[in-house]
Order: structure tokens, then sequence, then C-alpha cells
């Protein structure tokens, strides 16, 4: 264990100076900046934050209080409100009240909204300084993570994973943290700050994988996908027969049920690097069982694939309109989502500013108007019976049951609370 500490605190931080709000949600995904690069106008300025100043250890005054449970059946929506204080919302509208007031100065951001897997906490970062917050679902902040990026949560939801960048005397690194604030695993790692995004652990919380920009020209630059290993700390390509190219080949991603199994670009590989299958398409999301993968079709020009894994067939094709320019994997990263159960699919359609609720087994399609252009997040509730379709500082709850729009409102960044 590597002798370090963060800030910690119990707080409550509610109410604090800050103005009340209208209610409002959207999720700001971790590939906004590449998304604007990619011409289609509703991105981010993708410049890098500044470099920060190296951490600093500090006492534990006391312990936290206990993290509340989600409560059965509750469909809850954390969202970062205009105000930058994150809020919480019923999927009806109703319960709309603030959780935590962030101590925000002129020129901030608060982004990269989080839930840890079991619903009790989350994390939010406060930009330009880069300091991450660790917060629990009534509100008590545990945790203060300055000048470092956030990258994920560990299944067991008692750690997390921050990338430090270079400053003054600390080398860049990859950090696994608890929650008493320790550091338990430390990677250094060459990769200039906030290049590193895309993040995917493994389902035993052993391997980190990720996308990182290595430079060159074009549009993204040559992007390519690398993974840590938190008990050898080796960091290697994810892919080491691949050429890096622009825009890269699409994020790797772990199985969330098998720990020996990442789909990267067109292939199944193992943590070492191994094909061990390949894809009709590059990979861009899985479904929650690990049994569905949504591949994009890179020379069909906005066609899309349900892949079946473990038969390796086609469970359902679809077709999108992707932005101007970039690679499919880009496009079609924030425009889709599958149901808990397996059983929807849902697409944002750009061109037309509609939800396309497809359904896998049955071939029934429904379609919702929301809001025109690209789409940056598609999230389906916990119970898969609603869908929160964010743009922008816009977002709307489709009613997948009936088809309908039951909120629309406005926020920076949103997040569905998990449940048991």
């Amino acid at each position: 264990m590597v002798d370090a500490k963060y800030a910690h605190s119990a707080r409550r931080r509610t109410g604090e100076g800050k103005s009340s709000m209208r209610s409002a949600i959207i999720l700001l995904v971790p590939l906004v900046a590449l998304l604007a690069a990619c011409g289609d106008g509703n991105g981010l300025d993708p410049s890098p934050s500044p470099s920060l100043a190296p951490t600093e250890g500090v006492t534990v005054p006391h312990s936290p209080s206990a993290s509340p449970r989600p409560e059965p059946g509750a469909q809850r929506i954390a969202y970062i409100g205009t105000d930058m204080d994150v809020w919480i919302i019923d999927e009806n509208g109703s319960g709309n009240q603030k959780l935590f007031d962030l101590p925000t100065e002129s020129g901030d951001t608060v982004q990269n909204l989080q839930w840890a897997p079991d619903g009790t906490k989350f994390a939010v970062t406060r930009s330009p300084k880069d300091v991450v917050y660790i917060i629990n679902a009534g509100g008590d902040q545990l945790l203060e993570v300055p000048a470092v990026s956030f990258l994920a949560w560990s299944p067991s939801s008692d750690t997390f994973i921050v990338m430090r960048p270079p400053a003054l005397e600390v080398e860049a690194a990859i950090l696994r943290v608890n929650l008493a604030g320790e550091i338990v695993t430390e990677v250094p790692t060459t990769d200039p700050p906030n290049t590193s995004f895309h993040a995917s652990l493994s389902p035993d919380g052993r391997r980190l994988a990720f996308l990182r920009d290595i430079g060159g020209d074009g549009l993204c630059g040559a992007i390519q996908g690398f993974l840590v290993d938190f008990e050898t700390r080796d960091t290697q390509p994810a892919d080491p027969a691949e050429e890096p190219v622009s825009c890269g080949n699409g994020p790797p991603i772990f199985s969330p049920t098998d720990p020996s199994l990442v789909a990267y670009g067109n292939g199944l590989l193992d943590p070492l690097g191994n094909r061990r299958a390949s894809l009709p398409g590059n990979a861009v999301r899985w479904s929650q069982d690990g049994r569905l993968l949504v591949l994009c079709v890179p020379a069909s020009g906005g066609h899309g694939q349900l892949y079946r894994v473990d038969s390796r067939s086609t469970a359902l094709e679809f077709d999108y309109t992707p932005a101007p320019d970039g690679p499919c994997w880009m496009h079609l990263m924030g425009w889709n989502a599958i149901s808990p159960d397996g059983g929807l699919l849902a697409v944002h359609e750009r061109s037309t500013g509609t939800a396309r609720i497809l359904g896998v087994a049955t071939g029934s399609e429904h379609e919702v108007s929301v809001l025109p252009g690209g789409a940056q997040s598609l999230q389906f509730s916990p119970d898969g019976r609603y869908l929160l379709v964010m743009q922008l500082s816009k977002a709307s709850v489709v009613d997948t049951t009936r088809a309908a729009v039951v909120l629309t409102a406005e926020a920076s960044e949103a997040a569905w609370q998990p449940q048991l």
C-alpha cells in the first residue's frame, strides 16, 4: 500500500449561498470532446486542462456517515444543474431536491458525474482545478481528491480509479484509491495529463482498459487502446498487433461478466492481446449480461448491428445517420443503449431528432420525438422502463411502455442511480 491520503470529510453541503434552479438533466460522456472534433457541433471545448500542482497529503478528521441505500423501486436521476450543484429527481419530475452544493468559483465547470455500481455514492469533478468529490446518496461528502482526473469505479464500489498528471516532482500515474483516501495501488505512466478516457474495468477489478491519444496529425490524432494490470503494475497495448490509426478503432471494453474477454475494434481479445474471435464491425457497447455487443460497420456509413457473442450471430441490424466527419464508433458511442434485460435497443436519430426504441426479439419499433442534433448519451433506467436522452444542456426522459416523453429539462450532466 502506498502511504498517501486525500482530503476526507462527512459534511453535508446543500443550499449554501446558491440560487434555486429549474429541474434539469443531461450527461456529458467521456467522448464529448471527440464528438465535437468530429464536426457534429454538439460537444464541448476539447482542449486539455492545464498542468496541475501535485497532490498533497492531508488528515482524515473522522469517519464518513453510512451511505444510504437506494430505495427499492425508486427510479432517480442525479444531475448537475445550471447552478453547478448536484440535484436529484424522480423520473416523472417529482421529488426534485439539491443533494450537494459544490464550492465553485467563477470559471469553474462541474462534470463527470459517475455513480458507484452499488448506488450508494457518486463522484463528480470540479475543473479546471480537477478536484474529485466523492459524495454519498444522502448528500454527505465522503472524500475530496485534488489534482486528478476521475476514470472509473471498481465493481465492488469500495475503491475508484483516477489519473494523476505530472506536476513538479510528482510523476504521472494511474491510482486506485479507497474510501479512506488511501492510495492502494499506483501505476506510473508516461501518458500526458487528460489524454486517457473511456475507461473500462474488468469485472474482477484487476485490469483497466482505456483509450489514449498518442499524438499524430489528422482529425483526432492517433488513438490507441491500452490495458493496465493493477497486480503486476504493467501497461500494454490492448492489441499488440494493432497499427494505430487516426481516430482509433474504438474503445477497448471489458465484458461485464468475463474478466478474460475484451472487445476492441473488430476483435474479441484476451487481456494479453491474443485474438479469440473476429467481429463483423467495431465494438461500441456491451449489454449488462455480456451476451450482446453493439457494433458499427465502418464501411457502411451509418449501419450498426446488435451482435450475439455466444452464438457469433446477428440479433438485430439498424441504420443511423452519422455525423459529417469521424469514425463510426465515435458517432454511435453516445447514440445507443441496451435495456438491462437486453430486450430493447435504443438508437438516437440525429437527422430527425427522434429516439427509436427497437424490440430485439419482437422486431417492434417505436419512434419518440426528442430534440434535433446529435445525442451525447442514452441511458436506460435500472428497471428498463425509462430512457434518458441527453443532448447538450437538454435532456428528455422517455417512458418506453407509452413511447412518450414524460420529462424534458435542462442541466449539464445526469445519470440514473443504480439499484442493488
